[in-house]
Order: C-alpha cells, then structure tokens, then sequence
C-alpha cells in the first residue's frame, strides 16, 4: 500500500511568516540544541480543488481565522517539550508557577522508528487492519484508543477509511456511525451547517497515516521481540 497525493487543478497557499515565536530542546542531540533555544516559527498552508468557487477562489482565507487563532495559543510565547524528555517533571512545576507557558509534544510513538527511511517503510507498508477490531491493541493507539465500538462497527481496511473514521468521531459527523460506505464517502468530508468540530480531509488522511505507521512498528517490534526469545 502506497498512499499516492491528489493532484487538483487549481491550487493556493496560505503562508504565516515568523508568525509563532516559541522555545523548545533537542534532548536528544549532544550539541547545542539540547539546551532553550527560540524560533519564530512559519507555516504554510496548501489548497486544492478541481472546481472554483463563485468567487473563482479556491479558498476563502477569511475562514482561517480560527485555524490562526489555535496556531497561535499553541504556539506562541510557548515552551515546547517532548513527553518524553526525562526534566518533564521540572517544566510542568515551572509551567505551575507561572515562568513559561508549556505544549507537551506527544513524540513517543515515534521513539521506535530508525531513521527516515525506516518512517516511509511503515507509511507504505500494508498494516494488519483486522487489528482494529482489538480493543487491547487499539487502546495503545494514537486517536483512535477508545473508540474500539466505533472501529468494529465500520470495519475500516484502508488509509482513506480509516480517515473516515477519524472524522466520523468528531461531533459534527457521528450520525454517519454504522453508514454504508458510499453514504460516508459522499458526506464525511462536508463542511457541516452548524458550527461543529469535524475533520477536513487532508487533516483526517495525516492522522491515519500516522496511525498505520504505529500500528506497523508496534507489530515490527513485538515480531523482533518474538524473534529473539
């Protein structure tokens, strides 16, 4: 399995430039990155259609104003540290007294992956989805632990539906729960009437690739596990 991009026919990006200033360490370097440093941070945003709106636009950046305003009390005048560097302690008591404004970076599940060849292996390669089904295997996975009723119910058995799922259990497309398929295809990716939290697509496809890639290493680590018994 190999997820390919979509290709569309019209294209726009959304850039913030030097827009989020932060602090954060590389705990794991010997250099001098493992001590407090600071960047202004950007970020760029891609869009795509293959139909124009009314307006010939392929967005309406005006309705990015929520998305920058997350942005930026996740990150700005913030402290990143990783849950797994071993002063975590330290920062939470220093975040409690009031000396810095911290974002805990949830890194762990990457802790098993070699390099960044070995990260495309566990992107392309096809993940045991009857595992899914296991409420002991999907409770140590990111997103989706929890929701092991929901996991059974829709049978997901590829990137694009497990994305579906993921959106599925945000408030705003729970009714789809236990749909057929072409019915959630059709609906999932909509942008809802009211104002309900829900998962835009490229947002959905980000996160189920990151799950397949845990799902992947946790069984590659318990096959070396077996392996050396």
């Amino acid at each position: 399995m190999s997820y390919q991009p979509v290709t569309y026919k019209y294209t726009s990006t959304k850039e913030y430039v030097d827009a989020f200033p932060c602090a954060y360490r590389q705990y794991l370097t010997d250099s001098h990155c493992q001590t407090i440093h600071g960047y202004s941070f950007s970020m760029k945003f891609y869009f795509g259609t293959n139909d124009l709106d009314a307006r010939n636009w392929v967005a309406d950046y005006g309705g990015l104003k929520e998305l920058k305003k997350i942005l930026e009390s996740q990150f700005d005048h913030t402290l990143l540290v990783a849950e797994t560097d071993p002063h975590l302690d330290w920062y939470k008591e220093a975040e409690k007294r009031g000396y810095f404004k911290i974002d805990f970076l949830n890194v762990s599940i990457y802790q098993g992956v070699k390099s960044e060849e070995h990260l495309v292996k566990l992107m392309n390669q096809e993940p045991l989805w009857d595992l899914l089904l296991e409420d002991e295997f999907t409770n140590t996975l990111f997103h989706v632990n929890g929701h092991g009723a929901i996991l059974r119910k829709m049978k997901p058995s590829s990137v694009e539906e497990l994305a579906a799922v993921l959106a599925i259990i945000r408030p705003a497309k729970r009714y789809l729960i236990g749909s057929d398929w072409s019915v959630i295809n059709k609906e999932v990716w909509l942008k809802p009437e009211k104002d309900e939290y829900y998962f835009k697509r490229s947002h959905a496809i980000a996160y189920a690739m990151l799950v397949v890639v845990q799902m992947n290493l946790i069984c590659e680590q318990l096959n070396e596990s077996n392996a050396g018994s």
